[in-house]
């Protein structure tokens, strides 16, 4: 593998890390407190910005 190719996978696979290590966690705390609709899309756009600015790197 090209080290020029290395940057952008971490990038990506971080995004796809943060989403599911969020999906989990919420999955496993139940539904008893609902989170704000701010902190839900403050982690999608954390693990979807890491994963297209891994398309510009």
């Amino acid at each position: 593998m090209d080290s020029k190719f290395f940057v952008p996978i971490v990038t990506m696979l971080a995004g796809v890390v943060v989403f599911v290590t969020f999906a989990i966690w919420y999955a496993a705390r139940g539904r008893l407190k609902q989170l704000s609709p701010r902190v839900l899309a403050g982690v999608c756009l954390v693990a979807g910005g890491l994963v297209v600015a891994s398309g510009f790197a």
